[in-house]
């Protein structure tokens, strides 16, 4: 065993100045390495934010601790202090760089005035020399003027060198530009450069609009654009109309005319495919979001949704539109009918179907019922008086069961329907 040494009296401890210097600075060590550890655990639990890292004399002293104690400090606590200091290192030799540059500008700005000034004092002392009366005065005023007037004129070719040696510089890259066959990037410096000339109308700025000339041409008649990247696009028949769709979920119907978005549609997911229908009245599409639908380019309304359980892959009309096929990644193959007008109201075609079936349903009972004669003969009256009203106004006559039921009158009724 090594030697023990007690202490005698706890009041030997109270009278012993370095002994209690040394507990003393401990505990003021234990105090800072407690406060470094918390810190060091905040800033990693904040992601590590530069917020949070130390700066100052409280930096001064972890950084102390830390070259005393780094082989007891964790990982976390060492990447704490190390990029506080080289936070600390990084702005500092920023600041510096920042008034090197002030102190050169402002003894640049010294320079220039101490030449002017010592301009115009060798220009007074000719003129005191040569004329010492008033006129010799009012000359030297004009002479300081006149030395004001140079100045700019200097200062502005100065400026005008500088745009000269811009432009040539842009023109440069435009030039590079052009033998990487990045004929865009040649237009947008070669554009720059012109703008950049110092004067129109120089034979520079001529040599640049002859070299861009065939490049501009090659320049796209219209260019149209969606959020993210396009899958697929197609003109209508008329070809006054292209037809696009992509992966930010949207169809959209584009003028040729004038460049303008006519019709915008939204899935909820990359849209895979969509065309027109026949009279070009309606557009089909389908998505990765699971469904196809079919929107008027009338009203921009929603006509009808079909939904798979996954991805739909494909979809077409049928030849009179009266189906929707359809294919999913589901590996279902879905056959809707569309050939009746969902605009209908359900009061209507609650008539409908017990005018069709001579039946209606006992919502308390919850079974169907058969209606008498006299009964189905008042239905039948309401139904046709308001089935004839909503075929007056609706958007989808051609598929309009009424129509098809009472196919001459609906032509009297509508002859602008193509029927």
């Amino acid at each position: 065993q090594g030697d023990v040494v007690e202490v005698a009296h706890e009041a030997l401890i109270r009278q012993w100045d370095r002994l209690a210097g040394w507990i003393d600075e401990n505990r003021e060590q234990v105090l800072l390495r407690n406060a470094l550890r918390r810190e060091a655990l905040e800033w990693e639990g904040e992601q590590q934010a530069p917020a949070y890292l130390p700066s100052g004399s409280k930096l001064a002293r972890y950084e102390e601790l830390y070259q005393h104690e780094n082989e007891s400090f964790t990982q976390i606590e060492s990447d704490f202090v190390e990029k506080a200091v080289k936070r600390r290192d990084t702005a500092s030799v920023e600041e510096e760089a920042r008034r090197k540059k002030e102190l050169e500008t402002a003894q640049e700005l010294v320079k220039l005035n101490e030449d002017n000034l010592k301009i115009s004092e060798e220009n007074l002392r000719k003129e005191k020399r040569n004329r010492r009366n008033l006129v010799g005065a009012a000359i030297g005023l004009s002479l300081l003027s006149m030395i004001a007037i140079f100045t700019a004129f200097q200062t502005g070719k100065a400026n005008q060198r500088i745009n000269e040696q811009l432009a040539q510089s842009y023109w440069s890259r435009a030039l590079s530009a052009r033998e990487e066959g990045n004929p865009e990037e040649f237009l947008f410096f070669a554009t720059e450069a012109m703008a950049t000339l110092p004067s129109p109308g120089t034979r520079k700025e001529d040599e640049i609009k002859l070299s861009i000339q065939g490049d501009l041409e090659q320049l796209p008649s219209k260019t149209f654009l969606h959020a993210g990247a396009v899958i697929g696009a197609e003109y209508n028949q008329q070809q006054d109309q292209v037809l696009s769709w992509g992966y930010d979920g949207s169809v959209r119907v584009w003028s040729l005319s004038d460049s303008s978005l006519l019709y915008q549609y939204d899935h909820d997911d990359s849209v895979n495919g969509a065309e027109y229908n026949q009279d070009e009245s309606q557009l089909l599409s389908w998505s990765n979001d699971g469904s196809l639908r079919v929107w008027s380019l009338l009203d921009g309304s929603l006509l009808y949704r079909f939904d798979h359980d996954d991805w739909v892959n494909g979809a077409a009309y049928n030849q009179d539109e009266s189906q929707l096929l359809s294919w999913s990644k589901d590996g279902s193959i879905l056959v809707n009918s569309i050939a009746y007008d969902q605009g209908i109201a359900p009061s209507l075609l609650k008539s409908l179907l017990t005018v069709s079936t001579g039946k209606r349903l006992n919502p308390t009972a919850g079974v169907l019922e058969r209606v008498s004669s006299e009964e189905w003969l008042e239905i039948n009256k309401a139904y046709q008086k308001e089935a004839k009203a909503y075929f007056k106004d609706c958007s989808h006559p051609q598929k309009n069961i009424w129509a098809r039921q009472n196919p001459e009158q609906a032509r009297q009724l509508r002859p602008d329907v193509d029927w």
